[in-house]
């Protein structure tokens, strides 16, 4: 499978699979992540950890197996406490892939069939999209390999949860968007609302290059450096 330029595609990506065959990925903007309750609670329950821990509990191989256990499989679909994740995927398949649509209890995007291998793609452009470190997509040797990963990594987040600090991001969505558009004036809070957030990041570090350029620029000019910084771009 490979994918196109999140970026250069603006809130729509194109993910394509070896016989040429492709399907288009909705990125959520920054406004969306601020007032979709829905999105907010697909992107809270479905890290990687808890598919992990959905896959243990539920006795489920693949990752793509936990979304057709809450949107197909009658097993699932039919128990009350299921019934409220199950509408929170259905929401962001149907409003988050285009042309998505359930058949014979088989999930398609346009005619083709949504696998594991382009489940993680998808899960993986939401992920990133929203501002998420994102590691692509791993293959095991034997399943032995992918149980041990997987353990590692469960241990890895319960010591990164113990060793995690209640403070203030410096990075909150305020100041980011303050520095872009001090930066950049011709951006608007309203246009900058309508990016993904991983686009916001993008500007947010050029516009700090911007910011440091023109610092030590005025420095320069003022006798306080010995040589004129280069121009950021050329870094």
């Amino acid at each position: 499978m490979g994918i196109s330029s999140l970026f250069a595609a603006g809130l729509i990506t194109r993910i394509y699979n070896d016989e040429g065959d492709n399907f288009e990925i909705i990125c959520p903007s920054v406004k969306q992540l601020l007032i979709d309750q829905k999105l907010s609670m697909f992107l809270s329950v479905f890290t990687r950890i808890n598919l992990m821990k959905f896959k243990e509990s539920l006795k489920l191989e693949n990752d793509v197996d936990v979304v057709y256990a809450f949107l197909v499989d009658p097993a699932f679909t039919n128990l009350k406490e299921f019934k409220k994740v199950g509408k929170i995927v259905r929401y962001m398949f149907e409003n988050f892939l285009v042309n998505f649509s359930i058949k014979e209890r088989k999930l398609y995007v346009n005619n083709i069939l949504i696998n594991e291998e382009n489940f993680q793609e998808i899960l993986g452009v939401w992920r990133v999209a929203c501002g998420f470190k994102e590691e692509g997509p791993k293959k095991f040797k034997t399943p032995a390999a992918k149980k041990l990963y997987e353990q590692q990594l469960l241990a890895e987040a319960k010591i990164a949860s113990m060793k995690k600090k209640e403070k203030e991001s410096e990075d909150s969505l305020t100041q980011v968007c303050l520095v872009i558009i001090y930066a950049f004036p011709s951006f608007s809070i309203e246009y900058l609302f309508e990016l993904t957030l991983m686009q916001l990041f993008w500007l947010q570090a050029y516009a700090l290059k911007v910011c440091s350029y023109n610092l030590e620029s005025n420095a320069y000019a003022n006798g306080n450096l010995k040589k004129a910084p280069k121009f950021f771009l050329g870094k």
